[in-house]
């Protein structure tokens, strides 16, 4: 009976849910639909059909969080006169289907693009967190309150649609495996997309707080109390301290912090930030949490300064990525907050959201956007290198293949960066219709990328193939195939070669006499210049030699290694072929 009256309640409170945002509702049943039919008929839809679907999903799954924060604006703002509060609610609700529109016309570009990726996601945060702040912003007492309400109705409706899943799909299992139906495996799928429309969004949103719940009641969990303070204070004191022996250490031997400080201070200022939301409702009664939030943001600004020095030095060096953009903007949002809580007296934690809010939009919209900073900042960089390079007059770009390994190697990575992220119609020197093929027509070398923290090198490796290569051997005496695996040298007749496969040094002796010996770096720096990588002519891995005791050709197989930053090269394989006509 319990059990019954408990679902009777479920399906009250789902009900009443969805006629409290019954748009919402709808837009996660047609996603749901929407997601199956792409599952059933996608491989067999059009490029251009399939693209279309792809972005008319997302498009739904954006409006299904703009719904809900329309409706919320719609009970907290507009209630009042019935027939005023409909016509606010039809506008409002146009107006985000016009925005709607406008997104997809302008924002959604190729599906899988890095841009369009993150902008997707960034929006979907923004209208999440919107979701935090918008029922209270006439509201702003017992805030904390409210969203652990929201976040403990997510943790509730997790809970309830993982059991309801399990089991269907344990009954799914169960018919399909003793009654031998061959139910495709997609029904697991579509079940999880139909909880997911029809239970869990409607019991998420019966958990949200009503307009008219000032959360004057809300007794703060006794649990969570205990988390924050017998676990979160102590381990997020012994982290600080670690951090300070760092900072400690940092300033006895004299060396820039490492890039890896950046994460380490910034993901836990973020949840330092977290943990004081959350202590505020108990600080006047509670000693510990009222120390934690007096000395923590004091603490923790040498620990953001060190992290700042360690963005800025890799900005310095490589330029602003959109990586690095949002480190910056977030560390700034940390900090800004810290001082928020060690200046201010009486503390409005709902400026949390709608900040963090604001500078989501920022980072993907407008000029400040870390698309459009980062795009700036990398043709910046790569007209300075250019420039150092003397390969820019007149804004007009000019080879030269006469650059540091350095140099070419940051280009390629600037190249790939623009190609990777974005496109390469960005990099403003080159034309229009560049790829990376004409890398060595637009640019005097190869596309040669590496990354930053591994020491810069190229490989390199030239192949002759002989059996497409008749060589003519009637003025010599002797064939002699040579590599490195083999004997380190050959004897026929009087004749002795001798081949130093650490010094790259070939010896040839009659009798007891030497009457050839050739270091082959010089040959392999020469086939180097010649060749780029891969299959070679005979030409240029043929090389001739003479002297009174003896004439030569040294015909070059397979030649491989690699050139450091200072264009030294190292040889890890060299095998050729040795003619020699003894006078």
């Amino acid at each position: 009976m319990n059990l019954l009256s408990g679902l009777k309640g479920i399906l009250f409170h789902i009900q009443r849910s969805i006629k409290r945002a019954p748009i919402a509702f709808g837009l996660s049943v047609i996603l749901a639909v929407l997601l199956i039919i792409l599952s059933e008929h996608g491989p067999f839809m059009t490029v251009e059909a399939l693209d279309r679907f792809k972005r008319i999903s997302m498009l739904v799954g954006l409006g299904i969080l703009l719904a809900l924060c329309i409706g919320l604006l719609n009970e907290n703002f507009f209630s009042g006169d019935r027939l005023k509060s409909l016509l606010k609610n039809l506008a409002a609700y146009l107006v985000g289907a016009s925005v709607l529109f406008l997104y997809h016309l302008f924002f959604i570009q190729e599906i899988g693009s890095f841009v369009s990726g993150v902008r997707y996601i960034a929006v979907a945060l923004f209208l999440a967190l919107s979701l935090l702040f918008i029922p209270r912003l006439n509201k702003k007492e017992n805030y904390e309150a409210y969203v652990l309400k929201v976040f403990t109705g997510l943790l509730i409706t997790a809970i309830y649609s993982a059991v309801l899943y399990s089991g269907i799909a344990a009954i799914i299992f169960a018919t399909d495996n003793l009654f031998e139906f061959g139910m495709p495996s997609a029904y697991y799928y579509y079940s999880f997309l139909l909880v997911g429309s029809l239970f869990s969004v409607p019991l998420f949103l019966s958990k949200l707080p009503d307009r008219d719940d000032d959360q004057a009641d809300y007794s703060y969990s006794r649990a969570l109390e205990i988390i924050l303070l017998n676990i979160a204070i102590p381990l997020i004191t012994i982290y600080t301290a670690i951090l300070y022996l760092y900072f400690v250490q940092i300033l006895i031997v004299w060396e820039w912090p490492k890039g890896v400080i950046t994460n380490l201070v910034l993901w836990y200022s973020v949840l330092g930030v977290g943990v004081l939301f959350l202590l505020t409702p108990i600080l006047k009664e509670n000693p510990v949490g009222n120390l934690f939030k007096t000395w923590f943001p004091k603490l923790i600004m040498p620990l953001l300064g060190l992290m700042f020095i360690a963005i800025g030095i890799r900005i310095n060096q490589y330029g602003f990525t959109e990586s690095r953009y949002y480190v910056v903007l977030l560390g700034a949002w940390v900090t800004g907050f810290m001082l928020y809580f060690s200046v201010a007296k009486s503390i409005k934690n709902i400026i949390i959201p709608i900040s963090l809010a604001i500078i989501v939009f920022i980072a993907v919209f407008g000029p400040l956007s870390s698309f459009t900073v980062s795009i700036m900042s990398q043709n910046a960089r790569l007209n300075y290198i250019l420039t150092r390079n003397e390969m820019i007059t007149n804004g007009t770009l000019i080879s030269n293949s006469n650059i540091s390994l350095t140099d070419r190697i940051e280009i390629s990575n600037i190249v790939m960066y623009f190609d990777r992220y974005h496109s390469l119609a960005d990099i403003a020197v080159v034309p229009d219709d560049f790829d990376k093929t004409r890398m060595r027509d637009i640019f005097g070398f190869e596309f040669q990328p590496q990354h930053r923290d591994i020491p810069a090198f190229i490989n390199f490796y030239y192949f002759l193939d002989l059996a497409q290569e008749p060589i003519s051997i009637s003025n010599f005496d002797y064939f002699l195939v040579i590599n490195m695996w083999n004997e380190k040298f050959r004897k026929i007749d009087s004749i002795r070669v001798e081949y130093d496969t650490e010094e790259y040094i070939l010896d040839v002796y009659d009798g007891t006499e030497n009457i050839l010996s050739r270091s082959l770096m010089g040959y392999i720096q020469e086939i180097h210049v010649r060749n780029t990588n891969g299959v070679a002519e005979l030409a240029s891995m043929s090389f001739d030699g003479e002297n009174e005791k003896l004439r030569y050709t040294i015909i070059f197989t397979s030649v491989s290694g690699y050139l450091d930053h200072n264009e030294e090269i190292t040889i890890t394989d060299a095998a050729f072929t040795l003619l020699l006509d003894v006078k």
